[in-house]
């Protein structure tokens, strides 16, 4: 008997009795579905831990490649698209080792070490060209990192459970104040923009407010940088998903700050960046801000479009200001106030007094001018293309910045209020209305949810994931509040 349960509990830890490690590790490679492979995880310890694994070597990498559409993927990690086009099989070092030693290296990174050998003068940090006006100049950036591709796609995949999941509704109100003029989710904690031009950090599941800092005067818009620049948020060796916010606000001042915040945090003495410092103050207000890896465009209400650059030291870390030799600006015919910007890897996009124009952010040109009959209220990327939200009575657009193409992704329900702002993280789109209500719709499987929040207009919202499920922050006109939903998964959820 006890032979028995020693041969029972030697075939648990091995897999599959027999059958190499090698093959179970192909095994797993053939489960494109992240539910079964998640299943499959509970198998035996071998099949764990082969499954475990971190960076290029787990299964999961394959998994999100095959059900992660590609420019989500992208946009969700803000890897190069080069990263993904390299196929599975050159791409993923399939090395199934485990603790008892067995497996061997199937298949070596060739053209990954190749491009990597070219210039490793530093430990973790590869040199790249980047084109500048000043010539071609060497600009550091972070190597890639260990990515838990587990991460990558379970926060993907949560995505389609808002609504359904149990949820956690938190509001928190401050007594007095200006109104919120932005919002932004980071992990366990929410950005808030104010009117004033402060900036606040909350909690996000009790509402407690950790730190503030004043910095610019007047309609704080933000974005957030990611730390390292990439995907940090799935690599665990990081402290936060983000290192830095970059604000701006009427005054046309843009200042990098460092997160968390805290109370006695004292607005830079310096700005990292003006706009339009020779005109009037009304005239250099910063509308909005958008962030790709390191790269920063800034709008203003003045018609310009500074492409910025996060300055990295010799060690690569990311320092709070802008990288002179890599600023410049984006100049058309019809670049007049401009409302909203969203970038991708090497092209941009903006919306300026009824006019949609598409930028190549490695030449520096203009691709394209769209005169819209409606106007666009809000703009949001969405993998590899811009959603568009008009301010009549028609749906939600999404305009593929490659081929230019309009797809219809939402219509407006008929006893809905005309849309006032949108957001989207994954999959994941959330689009608020000027009668206090939210609908959550999923692109993948069609799922709607309407939330009702408030009588008063959305103004701004934004969703997340805090790694347990998907957060959405919303504000409105009506008073300095901030509401917040959380959804949970079931207790028997992996």
């Amino acid at each position: 008997m006890a032979e028995e349960m020693c041969a029972s509990a030697s075939a648990t830890c091995a897999g599959i009795p027999g059958l190499p490690s090698e093959i179970q590790g192909e095994i797993l490679y053939r489960l494109y579905d992240g539910v079964a492979l998640a299943k499959a995880r509970q198998v035996c310890y071998l099949w764990k831990e082969l499954v475990d694994q971190p960076g290029d070597k787990q299964v999961w990498y394959t998994v999100c490649q095959h059900s992660i559409p590609r420019g989500v993927l992208q946009q969700m990690t803000q890897f190069d698209r080069d990263y993904f086009l390299q196929t599975a099989s050159k791409k993923v070092a399939r090395s199934f080792e485990c603790s008892c030693g067995k497996g061997q290296q199937l298949e070596q990174r060739k053209s990954q070490d190749r491009r990597h050998s070219e210039d490793t003068s530093l430990e973790g940090v590869v040199h790249k060209y980047v084109d500048c006006q000043c010539g071609r100049q060497l600009q550091p950036c972070v190597a890639d990192p260990v990515v838990y591709w587990r991460s990558v796609y379970m926060e993907w995949y949560r995505g389609r459970f808002a609504g359904n999941w149990a949820v956690v509704k938190t509001d928190y109100h401050q007594t007095f104040g200006p109104l919120i003029n932005s919002i932004a989710i980071s992990g366990d904690y929410i950005l808030t923009g104010m009117g004033n031009g402060s900036v606040l950090q909350w909690e996000a599941v009790t509402g407690k407010l950790m730190g503030k800092c004043h910095a610019n005067v007047g309609g704080a818009v933000m974005a957030l940088h990611c730390r390292d620049g990439y995907n940090s948020k799935y690599n665990a060796s990081s402290q936060s998903v983000h290192d830095f916010v970059v604000t701006g606000g009427r005054d046309g001042l843009v200042y990098i700050l460092p997160l968390p915040l805290t109370w006695a945090q004292a607005a830079p003495d310096q700005p990292a960046h003006r706009m339009h410092t020779h005109m009037p103050l009304v005239g250099s207000a910063v509308n909005c801000i958008s962030v790709w890896q390191d790269r920063v465009i800034v709008a203003g209400a003045a018609g310009d479009l500074c492409v910025l650059n996060l300055y990295r030291n010799s060690a690569g870390e990311v320092s709070p200001h802008f990288c002179p030799s890599h600023h410049y600006r984006l100049e058309g015919d019809n670049v007049k106030t401009v409302k909203f910007v969203v970038q991708t890897q090497d092209r941009a996009v903006s919306y300026s007094d009824g006019m949609l124009l598409l930028w190549c952010l490695l030449t520096r040109q203009c691709l394209r001018e769209v005169r819209r009959d409606e106007w666009v209220v809000g703009m949001v990327p969405h993998g590899n293309a811009a959603l568009l939200l008009s301010s009549g009575v028609g749906p939600v657009t999404e305009v593929h910045l490659d081929s230019w193409a309009e797809v219809d992704v939402l219509e407006r329900e008929e006893q809905v209020t005309p849309w006032s702002c949108i957001a989207a993280h994954g999959d994941l789109i959330a689009v608020g209305t000027n009668s206090g209500q939210v609908t959550l719709y999923h692109t993948v499987t069609k799922s709607r949810t309407m939330l009702r929040v408030s009588d008063a207009p959305i103004t701004a919202l934004d969703i997340g994931d805090d790694g347990e499920g998907p957060v959405v922050a919303i504000v409105t006109n009506s008073s300095p509040a901030v509401w917040v939903y959380h959804w949970f998964p079931p207790d028997d959820e992996d």
